[in-house]
């Protein structure tokens, strides 16, 4: 998509509470494949923050595999940031990353469909909706 999109699974927490209404999310939870979707998923999370006006959000940077977490220079200042480096698939990681954070969601750039698997067995975005519980805002590459 060329939009931000949110996707919210029909049974698992939304973001809100049922009773009172309020922002029930407490961690955002950014796949760091590459500095490119590191900046794009950064300033949506950014424009987040401050829309749910929930300043002390904990911002979690998931990196998958081995090597360095790249994107660490596009943390936005004042913007306080985690970060994991966790092992294993992509999708089984970052499942298990949703696992052990409770009233979470994910913000992940993505760039569509750029190859043949991806339109054989969906995008990594596509793939990940399918094995978390909590929301998941995918948002474009190209920073708004």
């Amino acid at each position: 998509t060329s939009v931000p999109t949110l996707f919210v699974p029909l049974d698992g927490p939304g973001l809100a509470s049922a009773t009172a209404g309020l922002v029930n999310l407490d961690h955002i939870l950014v796949p760091a494949g590459d500095a490119e979707a590191v900046r794009a998923a950064l300033a949506y999370v950014a424009w987040l923050i401050e829309t749910l006006g929930v300043p002390d959000m904990d911002v979690v940077l998931i990196h998958v595999g081995e090597g360095a977490m790249p994107g660490l220079d596009a943390i936005p200042e004042g913007m306080r940031v985690r970060r994991r480096m966790v092992e294993g698939s992509l999708e089984e990681a970052l499942a298990s990353e949703n696992a052990h954070f409770a009233n979470c969601m994910f913000v992940m750039a993505t760039r569509g469909h750029d190859g043949i698997g991806d339109t054989l067995f969906g995008s990594h975005t596509e793939r990940l909706i399918r094995r978390i519980t909590c929301p998941l805002l995918s948002v474009p590459i190209t920073a708004p």
